[in-house]
């Protein structure tokens, strides 16, 4: 009989673990190790929410059309993103197979260190989440013109001189560690009093965003197109014609229709919505898994594809593409024919409300709900590191003390100051080293995401006993597995995208750094782990025994 205790955050929880995903009945004694401390805090909302915190609505709307537009001439910005939403929304169904077989906290480790060599599991892992530690940088980049360009719109509406000062320091380096720092600190002050605080923050970001970007959208839908070119001229003192003149004689032109270019730019918008599957890392505090994950991950993919697709089409209605176009282009390679701060949408739509009357109010809400949706991923960040950090520990493979779980937040406390330190180390390699700020630190993630699928695709054969004690192993196609189809689908994905990454010159930008460094990074784990196993081996312990079990929670 399972003995039972109550928790204040979330659901009770058993002492016992179930045999296998998706079941209540009790596992044979031997499968019960030292418990993880976490509750089942989670419910549909909550999960929702959280996969919607991986995927920043804002980061596709601003990169899509800014790089589509003057970087990927022919390149049709909506096709882009459908086929980036079609690819995340398979991704999003494989990886659900991966949750109901393992509602643990962990997500990648566990699924790769239960279905495959369980040093390969935990190398790979790890440059996975110090590559993750990089990505609240890595939204920074976007954040740092926005914030400035907000407090010089604020400037202007409110008379306040001082905050034009502060739109010239946020435009630095020490301007960018501010600003990432503010939010890093914020978000993990939350997540120290536990997830459902954490998911709080969240919910209210999401409801900015939501709100705020409805409201933009219907001012961008009754948005005169034809005054735009004046209101640019009289913001920054170009004409139409100087524009598009400056951005000719430096090589910039349109083109027509370019199916290849318009499956690199996906890559833009996929960068953001692949990065739904990281709700499985707090797989073990989600209530009723088997249906909210299924529901969070496909949900989270379609309403944020929708949403920045009715964004994109408003945007693209108010303000002329060839003008779009020229004025991104000139943003880096002629910055005398663009706007002050940097083109990106969030300008130009500043430039189309204005900075009187009632387009003040529209311009503050789309800057507050790009804002909302460019910050978004630091929380959700913050929340998977420590999950991840937590079951290494609970299989032994770095200090217990990193396993401690907070009593009375039910918050790995020590897991955090770890993932704070490593995502503070990349915020200043950022700040300070701008050729870190490339897009190419997404090629090792897509490669771990891989990693990931390809075992999904071999799982239900290599761990048979495993997958046919689950409530997914009834789910298949003329005998295949659906799990073995959708997760060779994700494999080619990842594949397909990593490799689209690496051979396009403006996604790669300066420097492959990241990529030199996960490379690095797997063959240090590696040996890390052998070394380690062959220790434990001569105190006669075999550590590969424990991933032989469904891990604890």
């Amino acid at each position: 009989m399972n003995t039972h205790s109550h928790s204040p955050e979330g659901e009770v929880m058993s002492t016992a673990e179930p045999a296998a995903a998706g079941t209540e009945q009790a596992a044979p004694p031997q499968a019960v190790r030292r418990k993880s401390g976490l509750v089942r805090t989670a419910g549909t909302w909550d999960t929702f929410v959280f996969a919607l915190c991986g995927i920043s609505v804002g980061i596709m709307v601003q990169w899509g059309d800014f790089w589509g537009k003057g970087f990927y001439p022919g390149a049709s910005v909506i096709l882009a993103a459908v086929i980036a939403i079609a690819a995340a929304s398979i991704v999003a169904w494989a990886y659900h197979f991966w949750g109901e077989i393992f509602p643990r906290s962990g997500g990648d480790y566990v699924f790769v260190s239960r279905g495959t060599f369980p040093g390969f599991g935990f190398a790979v892992n790890v440059v996975y989440i110090f590559m993750i530690f990089a990505t609240p940088a890595l939204a920074i980049t976007l954040v740092q013109p926005l914030v400035a360009s907000f407090s010089a719109a604020l400037s202007e509406i409110l008379g306040a001189g001082f905050l034009a000062d502060w739109a010239t320091f946020f435009n630095t380096n020490d301007g960018f560690a501010v600003i990432g720092f503010t939010a890093l600190a914020l978000s993990t002050l939350f997540a120290a009093l536990g997830l459902r605080r954490l998911i709080g923050l969240m919910k209210v970001i999401v409801i900015t965003g939501v709100l705020g970007g409805l409201i933009t959208i219907i001012g961008l839908v009754f948005a005169d197109p034809d005054a735009f070119a004046g209101k640019l001229q009289e913001y920054s003192g170009l004409s139409e014609a100087q524009v598009l003149g400056v951005a000719a004689d430096n090589g910039f032109a349109e083109a027509s229709f370019s199916f290849e270019k318009t499956m690199q730019l996906s890559s833009w918008f996929a960068t953001s919505l692949f990065f739904v599957s990281l709700l499985l890392y707090i797989g073990g505090e989600i209530k009723n898994a088997q249906r909210n994950v299924r529901f969070a991950l496909t949900g989270a993919v379609w309403a944020s594809g929708a949403m920045a697709i009715l964004w994109l089409l408003a945007y693209s209605r108010a303000v002329p593409a060839d003008l779009r176009g020229a004025l991104s282009y000139n943003s880096f390679v002629a910055p005398d024919g663009a706007t002050p701060q940097i083109a990106y949408p969030h300008e130009l739509i500043r430039v189309v409300f204005g900075t009187d009357g009632f387009g003040a109010v529209l311009t503050v809400v789309s800057f507050l709900a790009l804002l909302a949706w460019g910050i978004i991923w630091i929380p959700q960040v913050i929340a998977l590191s420590q999950r991840a950090i937590l079951a290494w520990s609970l299989d032994g493979l770095v200090p217990a003390s990193l396993g401690r779980v907070s009593e009375r937040f039910h918050s790995p406390l020590n897991a955090l100051v770890v993932t704070f330190l490593g995502c503070g180390a990349w915020m200043l390699a950022y700040a300070y080293d701008t050729d870190f700020r490339t897009i190419a630190l997404t090629i090792p993630i897509y490669v771990a995401f891989a990693v990931s699928m390809a075992v999904g695709t071999v799982f239900p054969y290599a761990r048979r006993e495993l997958f046919e004690q689950s409530v997914v192993a009834r789910a298949r196609i003329l005998g295949v597995p659906l799990m073995s189809v959708f997760c060779g689908l994700g494999t080619a994905i990842f594949v397909g995208w990593a490799v689209m990454v690496w051979n396009d010159p403006t996604a790669s930008g300066t420097s492959r750094a990241p990529v030199w460094i996960a490379a690095i990074a797997a063959v240090a784990v590696l040996v890390y782990y052998v070394a380690f196993s062959a220790y434990k081996r001569s105190r006669g312990e075999d550590i590969g025994l424990r991933f032989k079990q469904i891990p604890v929670e």
